[in-house]
């Protein structure tokens, strides 16, 4: 009996041994599975903020583009693995840019900066001949958006691909010397390479962005923001007054590259660009630039000003913005030099 009974007892503790064992192997198995599914957990995480983050660049790459064409509102897209949400403050120069994947969201914050668009390279400048008549003042020392000077010595009154003339009392100035006729040598530039490819490529924006503005209907005046009117001619534009101003691009480009615009009247803040530009005079006040492909006459007389601002043509509604710094909550925030 004595036996039997030591028998029947080893066998219990076999068994409750038994069941130990499966209890700390289901538990350990247990764990090793939460920590397995928590670390596929955090590894998808990471991949989603990953993602996030290009995403997030995707976005600001396009609202970088779209500034650069003078487009301002949000921007919303997606890009396959997510979506993005872009937006630019004018105030900052900022763009803030949020790109999601998998309910993950991460944050760019890229601060711009906008240059003097790279064909502007004087107060007046033209692929061709130039001449100035009259009692009109060409002044490329630098001006802010009121027509005062800043006390920069600004950029040249004139450049030209081919030669400046002088008759009347038209004055020119430039390089921090005040206007003179005749002019300082020292504030003119002939024989320039002064090529007038495309408005865009003038600007310094990419070749078609300045699409959407084009029209074949003389515009309004005054205007505020981008006008590019692709007729063979616009004839006298009275551009406004200076309480009440044109302001920002004006384009007189068409299809054969010889689209005029002669007798320009008015008040006006921005940049003028056109194929052929006969006669700045009356009134006229223009402070920021122009740029002609020629002048088949007289290029400026009469009493008007031509004034170069580096602030004006670095606020035009469309240029070449470039990034001067990024941050974001996964990398450090850089400045680029």
């Amino acid at each position: 009996m004595n036996l039997f009974f030591n028998l029947n007892n080893r066998k219990g503790m076999m068994l409750i041994w038994f069941y130990l064992l499966i209890g700390v192997l289901v538990i350990t198995g247990g764990s090793l599975y939460s920590l397995a599914f928590q670390e596929s957990r955090l590894i998808a995480m990471d991949q989603a903020r990953d993602k996030a983050f290009y995403v997030a660049e995707g976005g600001l790459d396009r609202k970088l583009a779209e500034i650069r064409s003078g487009s301002m509102s949000a921007v919303y897209g997606s890009l396959g693995i997510g979506s993005y949400a872009a937006s630019y403050d004018s105030t900052t120069k900022k763009i803030t840019a949020q790109g999601t994947v998998n309910g993950i969201t991460k944050t760019i914050i890229a601060v711009v900066s906008k240059t003097i668009p790279p064909g502007a390279k004087a107060a007046i400048t033209s692929e061709g001949d130039m001449s100035f008549n009259g009692n009109i003042t060409v002044d490329g020392r630098d001006h802010d958006a009121s027509g005062n000077l800043t006390g920069d010595p600004g950029t040249y009154g004139a450049s030209s691909g081919g030669t400046v003339t002088q008759s009347g009392s038209s004055d020119i100035g430039g390089n921090g010397i005040a206007p003179s006729s005749p002019a300082n040598p020292a504030t003119i530039q002939q024989g320039s390479s002064n090529p007038f490819n495309s408005p865009e490529e003038l600007l310094g924006v990419p070749s078609g962005s300045l699409d959407q503005y084009k029209t074949a209907t003389p515009p309004s005046t005054p205007f505020n923001g981008i006008v590019y009117y692709t007729g063979d001619s616009w004839i006298a534009p009275d551009l406004g007054t200076e309480s009440n101003p044109s302001t920002g691009i004006l384009i007189v480009h068409n299809a054969t590259g010889d689209a005029l615009l002669k007798n320009i009247h008015g008040y006006f803040k921005g940049i003028i660009i056109a194929d052929d530009i006969v006669h700045i005079n009356g009134n006229a006040t223009i402070i920021g630039g122009v740029i002609a492909k020629t002048s088949t006459g007289t290029t400026g007389d009469g009493s008007a000003e031509v004034l170069y601002s580096s602030s004006v043509l670095e606020d035009l509604p469309a240029g070449n913005y470039t990034t001067v710094s990024w941050e974001d909550t996964q990398n450090p925030s850089y400045t680029y030099l």
